[in-house]
């Protein structure tokens, strides 16, 4: 009999799980089994490593026991044995450091092949750029743990720690006349001159004050080129303000709800407004391009949750008194926001027109696990679209909200929740066969294809958009990405490959029920 019953209880065990599962995928709205099992025949069919890992990523954010058991479990083994994940590391006293950022000074030797490739396309942007006459600053910005290892590990002396190979990297870039500006003794030295540290305790990210300094000392050698004066008369005033939030390593070791171990940080921004008390925005007619990642963005992009406005370009037009053009991406620094400069030529907006010097910031870890992607910016394709080529109906449709329905040809997919530093990410989809739903708008002046950008993943959810199947009819709303891109241009998002789809016209959309 107690044979009997343990194996029963076994046998109700295993199928607790799949039963809780089947139902919960019953409930309207969610996605159902049937949809789950076509999704299985078509991986069995036609086998892929990118339908595999999809597969895979689905099933781990659907699962009711990963809900159920992670969170708990985690809070539990982060309170008792300060253990963190795959993403998110415990530090001492409750710090908490990005793998990617320990990965890059402990753990294996760089990829030889990547650094290489990254000292050759940097070499390359600055050739194109000095081939118009601009100048190029590179901003490697110095990672958490490089500026306070102690605070992960406690027995080591406080020093600064480099990437290896960093200086031979930056040695080889000098001497090919590229300007290095590397913050590290400044960023260092804020740990005993100050009486904050100069990073978040729970986030990647600097605090507001130490990237003031570093976007003063920047100022000063963007003065020292000699392309920029300073204006008489100023035009941007700071007002302060506080800020509470939660950091990004924090969010990423997926907590349950209103946990206590890893409280909200309080900062005290910079809000950077015109004399008049307009906030700070991006001019494209300045002669500085700021080209920068998230470390660019903490205090400027709202759905990062810490200001706006107050961000390391606004901090240093602040202190040139100068306007700043700006291209800014959440991720991916080492080819994001050049692919973004790349493909606003490509379509007739020659972001480079009056420019005379870039600044090119990424995160310290790209030049050792970045994706170093090369694009020629010297001279634009016989693709282009000059703006002025749009007909009347194209431009009207680009100045209102439109729904249509089409057919996904492809999409890109957002990384699985809780795998980034960022809650959000946008996804693009290239649409075929698009039909108005409006009465008053023909079909005809529609393009019979465009690219869509919208949320895949929302406060580290997937949304609807992650699980579009290519071939599936879907009814959008759609808005210009003109109109909204000062918005959302600047949060994480996954590009399509094809450079066809880059030269699509572009809107942001919202999956209508």
């Amino acid at each position: 009999m107690y044979r009997t019953a343990l194996l029963m209880l076994f046998i109700v065990t295993l199928l607790l799980v799949p039963l809780a599962q089947q139902i919960r995928d019953m409930r309207p709205g969610a996605e159902s089994a049937q949809t789950s099992v076509a999704q299985l025949v078509r991986l069995l069919t036609l086998p892929t490593l990118d339908r595999i890992d999809h597969y895979e990523d689905q099933l781990e954010e659907r699962s009711i026991l990963r809900q159920w058991i992670l969170s708990p479990t985690q809070y539990l083994l982060t309170w008792l044995l300060a253990f963190g994940n795959e993403q998110a590391y415990v530090g001492d006293q409750g710090w908490l450091f990005y793998q990617s950022d320990l990965k890059t000074l402990y753990h294996s030797p760089p990829n030889p092949a990547t650094t290489e490739t990254a000292v050759e396309v940097i070499l390359d942007f600055k050739h194109q750029l000095s081939a118009r006459g601009i100048e190029l600053i590179v901003f490697p910005t110095p990672i958490k743990p490089s500026i306070l290892p102690d605070k992960f590990f406690p027995r080591i002396e406080p020093r600064i720690l480099y990437p290896r190979n960093f200086q031979t990297i930056v040695d080889r870039l000098s001497n090919e006349g590229v300007v290095i500006f590397n913050p590290s003794d400044l960023l260092f030295a804020a740990r005993s001159d100050s009486p904050t540290v100069p990073y978040l305790k729970t986030d990647t990210h600097w605090t507001p004050s130490a990237m003031q300094m570093v976007a003063a000392k920047l100022a000063d050698l963007v003065y020292r080129t000699g392309l920029l004066t300073p204006e008489l008369d100023r035009v941007f005033q700071r007002h302060a303000l506080q800020v509470s939030h939660l950091g990004d390593i924090s969010q990423m070791l997926q907590l349950t709800d209103g946990q206590s171990l890893f409280p909200e940080e309080t900062v005290t921004v910079q809000q950077i407004q015109t004399i008049n008390g307009r906030l700070w925005q991006p001019d494209s007619s300045a002669q500085l391009l700021f080209l920068g990642d998230s470390f660019s963005n903490i205090y400027s992009l709202e759905g990062m949750g810490w200001g706006t406005a107050a961000g390391l370009v606004e901090q240093l037009s602040f202190e040139l008194q100068h306007p700043i053009d700006k291209i800014t991406r959440n991720a991916d620094g080492a080819y994001a926001t050049r692919q973004a400069l790349f493909q606003d030529l490509q379509k007739g907006d020659d972001r480079l027109v009056s420019k005379k010097l870039v600044i090119y910031q990424f995160a310290m870890r790209e030049l050792f696990l970045g994706d170093w992607r090369q694009f020629d910016l010297t001279s634009p394709d016989g693709r282009t679209i000059p703006d002025s080529n749009l007909s009347g109906n194209e431009k009207a449709i680009d100045k209102q909200v439109i729904e249509i329905t089409a057919i996904v040809k492809e999409r890109s997919q957002p990384p699985q929740p809780g795998s980034v530093p960022y809650p959000e990410c946008l996804v693009a989809i290239h649409l075929e066969q698009v039909t108005s739903r409006e009465p008053s708008l023909p079909t005809e002046v529609l393009p019979a294809e465009l690219l869509v950008f919208t949320w895949g993943m929302k406060d580290n959810r997937w949304t609807t958009a992650a699980n579009l199947k290519v071939g599936q009819s879907v009814y959008l709303r759609l808005q210009s990405w003109s109109e909204v891109e000062a918005e959302y241009g600047s949060y994480n998002r996954r590009e399509l490959d094809s450079e066809e789809a880059w030269l699509l016209d572009t809107y942001w959309g919202e999956i209508a029920p």
